[in-house]
Order: structure tokens, then sequence, then C-alpha cells
């Protein structure tokens, strides 16, 4: 490994290792913390200096211990404040002491890469992002997801030749996965949520408004586009579960068919614990939920976002997501107006807009996305070849399989992002043109 660090320059390895007065100062700092967060909201707003590290240690442990949730009251969160603590001693120290001049990493979430992409904002220090899905250059924690507001401009600044393919390639590929296409753009998928086979009846056959709630897997980066509403999908379901008791609808909640283990067990608490929630069999699609008289889905920023309007469905998101420049659905912005939408359902008018999903569609999954033109034929051949972890060494091997043209285009592409002081795929296509 040293060999291939050395192979580009690297001198050698930063090492963790707090001396005595940052021992002192770890030390002082996580005793204050244990005797100050008393709630999840404590932890998850937890800042030292002025840096937010709380956020990166609540997805931490539900990330590495599989939980739905915070949990204070247990050793192993405490032990991640522990090390998150250290860690931000460490790096806060290093960049007082040392020059930096920027900060590479695979992402910036997570106690081991978001605290010290955090430091870097903070001294003004760029992050660059690199990994086989992206590669970007940003100045803050907003700058990653901002573009997602920038999709309509993306777009209208392409000429009218490649708006009218793109538009034919969204259309085609929507049609293959409402039509029950399996991975389509989706190569982490196993199964269709849109097959056309029906099972037993899932909903009450009544005229009452039905709403399902589309969930998400607890464990993994519930606030991976920064804006959602609630700290964690458990404490969305069970604002919902809550709310559900002061309305007349039918409320349903509904996983992905290839849902992840533990998340049933979860699912079925929360279903417990709030009965006016009705689980519906996993294989149900939603073809047939529509059938059944379903008007009403709520996701934090699933893909069912720009999937299902185009079956007639009222999407709500519970904050910011990747459709926020649009208005095929709904976008809370506050956990307020959230509550004002569900209580007043009829108040949502009619959906918007709906020819503007494949507009949304080409820029998310084709001009935004720089391995789909630079590194890799596209995303699922690579994760094709990388069949263990799509952050594995395999991706290193993918592209050393396939010889010194694949290794020149990647060169080539990140000396082309560099040359143009770093702007994205899709901006870089607009720059060209």
């Amino acid at each position: 490994m040293n060999k291939v660090y050395a192979s580009f320059g690297c001198n050698g390895h930063v090492v963790i290792d707090l001396q005595a007065e940052q021992r002192r100062r770890h030390r002082q700092l996580y005793m204050e913390a244990l005797r100050t967060l008393k709630t999840k909201e404590d932890l998850f707003s937890y800042s030292i200096n002025g840096v937010q590290i709380g956020d990166e240690i609540y997805e931490s442990y539900l990330r590495t211990f599989s939980r739905p949730t915070a949990e204070l009251d247990r050793f192993l969160c405490q032990y991640l404040i522990y090390v998150a603590i250290g860690y931000f001693v460490f790096f806060e120290d290093f960049f007082k002491q040392h020059n930096v001049l920027g900060a590479v990493l695979s992402h910036d979430i997570y106690i081991q890469m978001g605290i010290l992409a955090k430091i870097a904002w903070k001294n003004e220090v760029p992050v660059y992002l690199a990994n086989a899905h992206d590669l970007k250059r940003t100045l803050g924690p907003d700058q990653k997801w901002s573009e997602f507001s920038k999709y309509p401009e993306y777009f209208s600044q392409l000429d009218k030749g490649s708006q009218e393919a793109g538009i034919r390639w969204a259309e085609e590929q929507l049609s293959k996965r409402l039509g029950g296409a399996v991975g389509v753009n989706m190569p982490y998928s196993s199964k269709s949520a849109y097959i056309s086979d029906f099972i037993d009846r899932q909903t009450a056959a009544t005229e009452k408004k039905k709403i399902v709630i589309a969930t998400h897997c607890f464990f993994d980066n519930p606030r991976a586009y920064g804006g959602m509403l609630f700290p964690d999908f458990y404490e969305w379901i069970s604002f919902l579960g809550t709310l559900a008791e002061q309305t007349d609808y039918e409320w349903y909640i509904k996983t992905h068919r290839d849902f992840l283990p533990g998340t049933a067990k979860v699912i079925q608490d929360l279903v417990e614990k709030y009965p006016r929630i009705k689980l519906i069999n996993p294989n149900t699609s939603w073809h047939q939920l529509k059938a059944e008289g379903v008007g009403y889905i709520l996701t934090c920023y699933g893909s069912v976002g720009h999937e299902l309007p185009l079956l007639g469905f009222k999407v709500i998101n519970a904050g910011y997501n990747p459709h926020i420049a649009y208005e095929f659905n709904w976008h809370a912005k506050s956990i307020d107006m959230y509550r004002r939408m569900l209580l007043d359902l009829d108040g949502l008018g009619d959906i918007r807009e709906l020819n503007k999903i494949y507009e949304f569609y080409f820029v998310h999954h084709r001009l935004s996305r720089l391995n789909q033109s630079s590194y890799f034929d596209s995303w699922g051949s690579m994760i094709a070849y990388a069949t263990k972890n799509v952050r594995s060494d395999e991706i290193f091997e993918t592209v050393m399989r396939e010889g010194d043209g694949r290794l020149a285009q990647v060169i080539e592409a990140v000396d082309e992002f560099v040359a143009s002081d770093y702007l994205s795929e899709a901006e870089m296509l607009i720059y060209k043109n």
C-alpha cells in the first residue's frame, strides 16, 4: 500500500496520536459532553468551537451498530462520542500547526471523514470528494448538494438537440423502471416495486384518504442530503405515528422489497407502537396500491418522488431532496409546514410539472454523473465488476484491468476537472458548450 501511495507523490501517513496536553483536553471535553448531552437533539447538534460533530457521531452510531436511532445511555454511543472528540482535538491542532492546502476524501460523513471535512471548511481549506461515483471540490457543507437546486439551469444551458435526446433517454429508462425492470439506474436494487402481479388486497375498501409511508434504510446516513427535517428515519416515522392519531385517514407503511436485515424488526416495533399505521406486504406493487385507491406517499428524499407522480400519486418529501427545484411533488421546509401539509391534504392541489420529471431524471442520472462519461462506461458497468463493495479496491482493479487506455481516460478526466476550475460534470458540459 505504501508503494501505491508513493507512486503519486505521498510522503507518508498522518498518525492520530494525541500528546499529553491533547489527551488532557480530550478527557475534559468528553466528561463535559457526558454531563451535558441528555437528549438525541443535544447529541445531534453537539458542537466544539463552532464545529458541529454531533451529527457525525449520531450517524456513525446508526451505521456502525445497525441501530435505528441514537441511544445516549448505551456504552457504544458514549464510546463513539469519545472517539469523535479525539478526532476533533487532533485535527483541530493539525490545521493550526500545518499549512494545509486541501483535504482529499472519499466522502464527508461519519466520524473519520466528516469531522476532518468540517475542520477543513472552517479553516477555508477546500475538500475534494473523490470516489468511483463522483468528483467534487467543496468549500462548505452545503455545497455538495446545492446542485440539486440548479438542475433546471443545467438543463436550460444545453442545446435543443441534447435536451431532446436527454428527454427521450429518460422516458425510456423510466418506462422500463415502472414496467418492472430491475436495477434501471439503480444497480443496488435486486427487486422491482413495479411488478404487474397483484397479491391479496392490502388496504381497506373505503373512500377514506389513504397514505403510504415509503421507508428508507434506518441505518445508512439518514441525512444524506443535509436537510431532512428529522435526525433519523425512526424519529420521522414516530412523528407520523403520533400525527396519525389526529386524522381520519388510513395510514400504511411499506418497505422496499429487498429491505436490509434488521429493517423488518424495527418496522414491526413501530407498527406495534403506533397501531393506526398498518403494515403492507413488501411484495405489493405500487400499481396495485394505486388500484386500491392510495393517493398519497410520504418519503424523506426517495426515488418515489420522481417515479410515483407518473402513476398519479401525490408525493410529499420531509425536507431537502434531489427534486427540490421541481413541483411534481411537495417539499416541506419545516416540521410545522410538514404538519400543516399532512393535516390538509386537499390543500395540496393537483400534481404540477409532470413533464419535468424526465428533465430531472436526465440531469440527475446522466448529466450530473461524472462516471457516466469519464471513469466508466456507466455506474452499472462498474458495479458489474466490483461485486464485493463499491468502495473496495475492486474499483482500482477495474480501471487497471481495462488497460492503459482506460487509465489514460481517467487521468484526462481529472486533468479536465482541474483545468475547468473544478466544475462539476454537469457544469463542465455546459462550460464546453
